[in-house]
């Protein structure tokens, strides 16, 4: 039996794992079934990590008698019954102290490509098809805690997992039960949620990413304001922009791993290693969308108003982003970026971005019945103008004088946006000329 796995707690080494695994299954299941709860839990976890340390020695995206260690996870982690075995049914205690262990064993200080291998054992899956329910529910539940206790190690983990998984529906369904938990739930927890930017910041940027697609989808936008993301949780997110301008951009400025799945070995790795997805254009479209048709009041202290302060702050931080943005285009010795990421950089807002902001903007005024010369259709259309003035200028966008002029046709008169499209042939011809070796400042009236 120690060739295979040191069920007692010690530090044997995997030999013959590779081989004859299968038919040795039975034997280790009876064994680690006989441990007490959670014990079996502990010693499968400790052999997975000499499991991917040996893994090490095969080419990447091989992993031996992968069925047999996936069949073993589910019977000692998830607690799934499986071919005669019924493991221990879980009460919401037993659920618990798993999810405690899980905090605790990624926490050993094990090398960190290693204990990624084992939790993406544990909850990788193909970004394009649905997760497990059990895998998915623990998921969810580890996510929460590692937040509540601020544990870096389960977050860094998670991040890589949701950069991997590209905001697929796997990774939506995590994120929405984080929500649901810190905003919904127990709004008064919010405080954890919030120190995320200080103790993990690559888990913020990939939180922050899957939560604002999923309210706002770049490839589909729901438009409904009801459908519109919590308060205050774009509370939170105001607050992370305002202490890190380049948080919608971290993980180009420090790219996460891409890489092969236990379960799914060849589909991270097939994807084109630059693909992005920003927070940025669903941001955009909550500022410019997020408080139309709803009730206004005049009170200095009212909750409306302080919601409208709160887009206003989030207009700030979505600007400082495209400003921080060409300074990583710029080159700067302090930021530097891999040349491939830099075609990134001038597509955080694409033509089509900006068109589904518009056609969610068009499609709530028309259901509002919103007059166009209303003050909160005003402040929308200047906040939109000024995100695209920006963007322009700071060359995040490729979009043509012709683009801009087909996007903005049939909005409401606004002056900000009518001075911007006036000009929108200079701005084109400045961002070429900013590409160049010699770049010229483009002057550019603001609104304030």
């Amino acid at each position: 039996m120690a060739s295979y796995m040191d069920l007692q707690g010690g530090h044997s080494k995997v030999f013959l794992w590779y081989s004859d695994l299968p038919t040795r299954l039975p034997e280790i299941c009876r064994a680690l079934h006989q441990k007490e709860f959670p014990l079996a839990t502990k010693s499968l976890l400790d052999w997975m990590a000499s499991y991917f340390v040996q893994c090490q020695n095969f080419p990447p995206g091989k992993f031996p008698n992968k069925d047999i260690v996936i069949q073993l996870l589910d019977l000692f982690v998830f607690y799934q019954p499986l071919d005669g075995f019924v493991p221990k049914k879980l009460t919401s205690l037993d659920s618990l102290q798993i999810i405690e262990l899980l905090c605790q064993f990624f926490s050993t200080g094990n090398s960190a490509p290693i204990m990624y291998s084992v939790f993406d054992a544990l909850f990788g899956c193909s970004r394009d098809s649905r997760c497990d329910a059990h895998r998915g529910r623990m998921l969810s539940q580890l996510a929460s805690m590692a937040v509540s206790v601020k544990c870096v190690p389960v977050l860094n983990n998670i991040a890589i997992w949701l950069y991997n998984q590209d905001c697929s529906s796997n990774s939506l369904a995590m994120v929405s039960s984080v929500i649901q938990d810190f905003c919904v739930l127990v709004p008064e927890s919010l405080s954890s949620l919030e120190a995320l930017i200080l103790v993990c910041p690559q888990f913020a940027c990939q939180f922050m990413t899957a939560a604002v697609h999923l309210f706002y989808q770049t490839q589909g936008p729901q438009l409904q304001v009801p459908n519109s993301i919590p308060n205050n949780l774009l509370e939170v997110f105001s607050k992370w922009l305002d202490q890190d301008y380049s948080l919608c951009i971290a993980s180009i400025q420090s790219p996460l791993p891409r890489v092969p799945s236990f379960r799914d070995p060849m589909g991270y790795m097939s994807r084109y290693m630059c693909t992005y997805i920003s927070a940025l254009p669903g941001l955009v479209n909550c500022c410019v969308v997020g408080n139309l048709g709803r009730p206004t009041s005049k009170g200095p202290n009212s909750e409306i108003e302080e919601k409208t302060h709160v887009y206003s702050r989030l207009l700030f931080g979505i600007l400082q982003t495209l400003l921080q943005a060409q300074l990583l285009k710029k080159g700067q010795p302090q930021h530097r970026v891999p040349k491939e990421l830099i075609d990134v950089l001038q597509r955080l807002l694409t033509a089509e971005n900006l068109k589904r902001i518009v056609e969610s903007f068009k499609r709530i005024v028309k259901d509002c019945n919103l007059l166009p010369d209303s003050e909160e259709v005003q402040a929308s259309l200047d906040r939109f103008a000024q995100v695209l003035q920006v963007a322009l200028a700071t060359g995040t966008t490729h979009c043509s004088r012709g683009n801009v002029l087909d996007i903005c046709k049939g909005l409401p008169n606004n002056r900000l946006l009518n001075l911007i499209l006036s000009h929108s042939n200079k701005l084109e011809v400045s961002q070429k000329a900013s590409a160049s070796p010699q770049k010229q400042g483009l002057a550019v009236p603001m609104q304030h």
